[in-house]
């Protein structure tokens, strides 16, 4: 295993202390998005949409069909440059 950064989860109304499976929760969800970030052939995540999932899926759904089957993307590059998940990692690879 690597380290590639930090994900952090805060309760900023109060202080409190994370249960053990809350804790196993976040380490489950940082485990999925490093996977998804080391863009293993033939893995695809669409996650993390919250409470926009309804306008986002369906966008980010066509982006990805496009992508894989290298049709015209529905998107400028620039705005799907910046849709990345991995645009961070990216950036930091390009700058080393």
């Amino acid at each position: 295993d690597e380290w590639w950064g930090f994900l952090g989860f805060d309760d900023c109304t109060q202080e409190r202390e994370w249960s053990d499976a809350e804790r196993d929760s976040f380490r489950a969800v940082a485990h999925m998005l490093g996977t998804a970030m080391e863009r293993q052939q033939g893995l695809h995540c669409l996650l993390g949409y919250g409470a926009r999932g309804t306008v986002w899926a369906m966008l980010m759904g066509e982006l990805l069909a496009a992508q894989l089957e290298g049709e015209p993307l529905p998107l400028e590059r620039d705005l799907v440059a910046a849709l990345d998940p991995a645009r961070f990692l990216l950036r930091r690879l390009r700058r080393s």
